[in-house]
This record gives structure tokens, C-alpha cells and sequence, in this order.
């Protein structure tokens, strides 16, 4: 199911009883919970401080406070855009950049907020050299393995 490859960090492939390989993993940003609403957890994406370089999004989760959590992305979760598409029904959305590097295929990256993202092939990125938008439409949270 498209939430299971989301949530996995690595998906191997299968046909007609055989291994293709392995695919490559969808977009999955960190965010920090830094809060509890009544609908859920508030995640902070970018400086833990909430300034400029930030946003913050509510998700129906649980986890504690402090707690670093995977957003996977699937890829009819997220759209882009060349121009802010302002307030809407997304999650969030958030100023981003395409990437000087590219993935381990040479698929193109994304930049928002000090994460590099790989392209999945389903999401193909504008063609721009300016600013971009990332709206999060559906993410699938998942907690973040502890280093303590």
C-alpha cells in the first residue's frame, strides 16, 4: 500500500516473483513535536526557535514533546509550485529550492529548510532556477529512531 512504501525506509521491489531492486525511498522530512492541540501534535519543520526559517503543522499523532518525528511524503501527498499558493487546505507549505546534488540515480533534490529531499520519479520538479513551494497535502508520521 502507498502508506507502508511511505513509512519504509527502503522498498524492495518484486515482479512476477523476482527482484528488481530496491526503489527509491519517498520524500521524508523531520520535524520536532513541539506541542499538543486537541486534533493532535503540533510539528515544528526547520529552526526549533518557530522564526522565519520554520513552520509548524498539526497532525492527528501521538508522541511526546521534544520527540523527533519522520513525515513520510507520499507522492500524491505533496505539490509544487513556482509561486506561494498562499493559504489553502494543505498541511503546510514550505519555501524550497531545487538542490545542487543529485540522488544516488541522479534524480534531482529538494531543498526546505536545511533537509535534502530526492525526487521520487513520480514527482517530477518545475522547471525553475528561483524559489519553489512545497504543500503538504498528506504525510505519514513516524518516530524518529532515538540516539540516547
Amino acid at each position: 500500500s502507498d502508506e507502508v512504501t511511505t513509512l519504509a525506509d527502503r522498498v524492495l521491489t518484486l515482479r512476477e516473483g523476482r527482484s528488481i531492486g530496491w526503489q527509491t525511498p519517498p520524500m521524508r522530512l523531520v520535524a520536532k513535536v513541539v506541542g499538543r492541540e486537541a486534533a493532535g501534535m503540533t510539528l515544528r519543520l526547520g529552526a526549533e526557535d518557530g522564526g522565519d526559517e520554520s513552520a509548524d503543522l498539526c497532525l492527528a499523532t501521538r508522541a511526546f514533546v521534544g520527540e523527533r518525528i519522520g513525515l513520510g511524503l507520499p507522492p500524491d501527498g505533496v505539490l509544487l509550485s513556482t509561486k506561494n499558493p498562499g493559504a489553502g487546505t494543505a498541511l503546510a507549505t514550505l519555501p524550497a529550492t531545487l538542490g545542487d546534488m543529485r540522488g544516488p540515480s541522479g534524480e534531482p533534490t529538494l531543498k526546505a529548510f536545511g533537509q535534502t529531499q530526492v525526487f521520487p520519479p513520480a514527482i517530477k520538479p518545475p522547471a525553475t532556477d528561483g524559489p519553489i513551494w512545497l504543500s503538504i497535502l498528506k504525510a505519514y508520521p513516524r518516530p524518529e529512531a532515538s540516539d540516547s
